[in-house]
């Protein structure tokens, strides 16, 4: 492998290292001979040293290549590698007098820690130290489809579990005929979580087919120092990152559907009864619509009914609005919208329930629309503990005569039958009627 010289401080690149690293991990070794620069090499420093720091590559694992330069020198694994003090093992098997591996796979890395790598062989030494970087694990979150078109922005979004990077790095390759072709790179700051990659820099991307998208916290190098290191002696490692693939086409419609439900289907047209409105939208993958979709509510006939609000937002997929009867008996239609989807349901609007009392000590009770109660209770208006006068329950008609109970009903109160006091001219009170869907009309009058 050639190798690039380097400056004696930390040093942190885009994408350039990691198949070096990977080659390393691998078991493939330094060429003989190479150069730092690809051109002269002090005689005094014959052996190139390139160790690595697994990172997000092999956590934990450490290792370092020694490569003789010159036949002429001491055998490469003769060298003395230490690790903190602490020896690195020879792998012999990966080993040779031009080439020698020595690695520490179960090494304890942990960010923070000082490092100190010590090489010794024939009387000369090199040493490398630093700080281990953290290494915060980088997801991609948008986009999600693998599918862009040409001439449209690209919008990139990314998370950090823990911390973040110094830097962070977003390229765009492909690989044709077994080369790999940059398309676009840009560095951030470690703290930027989002990336526009332009429409004029898509509009060229057509003719290619699976498209790397990369987002890393790049790697980082620390030189060696001392006369045993040749030019380009370093330790590398790799910081985490993610990918997708992109391929050109048309992005797929989102399929949405939205459904309409209403807490009741049946109101009074008293101009005050009211009901909610729940809009529900979804994708075909059940995912709930973007927070702050605005859904549209709208009735027919128009005024039968109103909103609040008449357009409603959604949160986590749902819009609610309250429907508020009008004066006028029929049946309204309710209908939501939006995303270009929407749903209705019928609103049935009643004519609200009149309540007559007829005259005497023990009147008649008839009402209006004549459908059938569940419970009729008299009381005293003015008392609310103690006040019940009479009371029955069951299933009955209009009319239903004060103290007179139906045959289809039981009376409640008084208890064991009883007959109920006579209403008192000049008195105040108040009839309940209770109907099979629980709601209650209640009307007060004067004996």
């Amino acid at each position: 492998m050639g190798h690039e010289s380097r400056s004696p401080q930390s040093m942190r690149v885009g994408g350039t290292l990691l198949a070096g690293i990977l080659l390393l991990l691998a078991g493939c070794s330094s060429d003989s001979g190479t150069t730092g620069s690809g051109g002269e090499e002090p005689a005094a420093a014959g052996y190139l040293i390139e160790g690595y720091f697994g990172g997000a590559v092999a956590e934990g694992g450490f290792g370092v290549w020694v490569s003789r330069l010159d036949p002429a020198l001491a055998s490469a694994q003769d060298c003395q590698v230490s690790l903190n003090g602490e020896p690195v093992e020879l792998m012999r098997l990966s080993s040779s007098d031009d080439d020698a591996f020595f690695a520490a796979l179960s090494s304890a890395y942990e960010a923070g820690t000082q490092y100190s790598i010590t090489a010794e062989l024939a009387g000369r030494s090199a040493t490398c130290s630093f700080t281990g970087p953290a290494y915060p694990w980088i997801t991609i979150t948008a986009p999600q489809s693998d599918l862009f078109v040409p001439g449209e922005a690209i919008e990139l979004t990314w998370e950090y579990d823990d911390g973040t990077p110094d830097q962070v790095y977003v390229e765009a390759s492909v690989t044709e005929q077994d080369e790999t072709l940059l398309l676009w790179t840009t560095q951030l700051d470690g703290a930027t979580t989002d990336c526009t990659i332009p429409a004029q820099t898509t509009s060229d991307w057509g003719g290619h087919a699976d498209i790397l998208i990369t987002v890393d916290g790049g790697e980082d190098a620390w030189p060696f120092a001392g006369d045993l290191a040749a030019t380009g002696s370093a330790v590398f490692t790799v910081l985490p990152g993610d990918a997708i693939i992109l391929n050109p086409g048309e992005a797929p419609q989102t399929e949405w559907t939205l459904t309409l439900s209403l807490d009741s289907s049946t109101l009074e047209a008293d101009g005050t009864s009211t009901t909610m409105a729940v809009a529900s939208l979804y994708d075909e993958f059940l995912r709930a619509c973007d927070d702050g979709t605005a859904v549209q509510f709208s009735a027919t006939p128009a005024g039968g009914v109103s909103f609040d609000p008449q357009t409603a937002e959604t949160l986590l997929g749902d819009a609610t609005t309250t429907i508020t009867a009008g004066s006028q008996v029929g049946t309204v239609t309710i209908t939501a919208a939006a995303l270009g989807e929407q749903d209705s349901a019928d609103l049935t609007l009643s004519a609200p329930l009149q309540i007559v009392v007829g005259s005497g000590a023990t009147p008649q009770v008839s009402w209006t629309p004549a459908e059938s109660m569940v419970e009729l209770l008299v009381r005293e208006a003015q008392l609310d503990v103690g006040s019940l006068l009479w009371s029955i329950t069951g299933l009955f008609d209009s009319p239903v005569t004060y103290g007179t109970v139906p045959g289809s009903a039981a009376q409640t109160w008084p208890l064991l039958g009883v007959a109920p006091s006579s209403l008192e001219s000049g008195a105040d009170y108040r009839i309940l009627l209770v109907d099979a869907l629980g709601d209650t009309t209640a009307l007060e009058f004067t004996r």
